[in-house]
């Protein structure tokens, strides 16, 4: 089976699971064409496994098809978004950047 990432919009949450099992999740708020990620979370028996990487990748993927400028109110994703700039900086709009400390 492995890793599935699903958006449960009745929560506002993304939830991934492994093999069937929910590992963590995220909490979001969408407000028009942005999404604001509020915070991610892994079930304690398995942090260290890659599994908050994993879902912040699939956030990101999902809010890019979606075209939603990303509001990282979460400080694991906005440390994501600032190690790896190339690949996601232009998700964060830019009069949003300095907000979050993401300027140029």
């Amino acid at each position: 089976m492995g890793i599935d990432v699903k958006d449960n919009t009745e929560e506002c949450r993304y939830e991934l699971f492994e093999d069937g099992e929910r590992r963590g999740f995220a909490d979001y708020e969408l407000v028009g064409d942005r999404i604001s990620l509020l915070h991610v979370k892994v079930d304690e028996a398995h942090e260290g496994a890659g599994y908050g990487r994993a879902l912040v990748d699939a956030m990101l993927r999902d809010a890019r098809e979606r075209k939603l400028g990303v509001m990282p109110f979460c400080p694991f994703v906005k440390a994501m978004i600032g190690r790896d700039r190339e690949r996601y900086l232009d998700l964060v709009p830019e009069d949003s950047r300095a907000l979050f400390g993401l300027g140029g």
